[in-house]
């Protein structure tokens, strides 16, 4: 996911959060406005986690 700058007010974007698994951003945050944006999941990503958090099943 490339997001160059912010929706609000035009300012560059910094990163907020990256996924875990593979360390894409998730999460951007504008510098000026503090506007974040909604965060990206990535759903094969995801899907390791949940399997390990349920026990494999």
């Amino acid at each position: 996911m490339r997001i160059d700058s912010c929706r609000r007010c035009g300012e560059n974007l910094t990163t907020q959060k990256e996924c875990n698994v593979c360390n894409e951003v998730i999460l951007f945050s504008c510098v000026k406005c503090n506007y974040s944006t909604e965060e990206k999941l990535h759903f094969q990503c995801q899907v390791p986690i949940i399997e390990l958090q349920s026990g494999g099943r």
